[in-house]
């Protein structure tokens, strides 16, 4: 038996999940629509830091097992501006959507750009600040404990 070759199934069963998730989420949650396409008015931008703003998107109910709903929201850090540390209390599947960021994730540097997609588990610690000279827009789906 190949344990290694196990672990290597595994682990792209459960990265091919969650891309799946984010891909369903970006369609069902995506540009200001519901699930049934129908345009939905955007919530307000509120301001978390100096440069960075925070949009609640939408909120559905979960059939995820363990998971009472499912939330979305944009961030925007403009340049220069920075956040962090941050704990996270939810499990959640993020989206370089625009722009990049230079994150800290557990005390290790991990730069993100647009396409980038990756999740964050209950507990991590985020420091995210953009370095660039453009907007960076991050989409956060998170799963809200039952």
């Amino acid at each position: 038996m190949d344990t290694r070759r196990e672990i290597d199934v595994g682990l792209e069963r459960r990265a091919t999940l969650l891309l799946g998730i984010a891909s369903v989420s970006a369609v069902v949650f995506g540009q200001g629509r519901d699930a049934f396409g129908q345009q939905v008015a955007p919530g307000e931008w509120k301001e978390l830091a100096a440069g960075v703003t925070k949009r609640e998107v939408a909120e559905v109910s979960s059939t995820v097992p363990g998971f009472a709903k499912v939330t979305l929201v944009e961030v925007t850090w403009q340049a220069g501006a920075k956040t962090g540390p941050t704990t996270m209390k939810d499990a959640m599947v993020c989206e370089m959507s625009a722009g990049a960021l230079d994150e800290t994730k557990n005390n290790k540097p991990v730069p993100r750009k647009t396409g980038d997609v990756w999740t964050c588990a209950v507990g991590d610690v985020d420091i995210d600040v953009n370095n660039g000279t453009v907007p960076a827009t991050m989409r956060i789906f998170s799963l809200v404990k039952a």
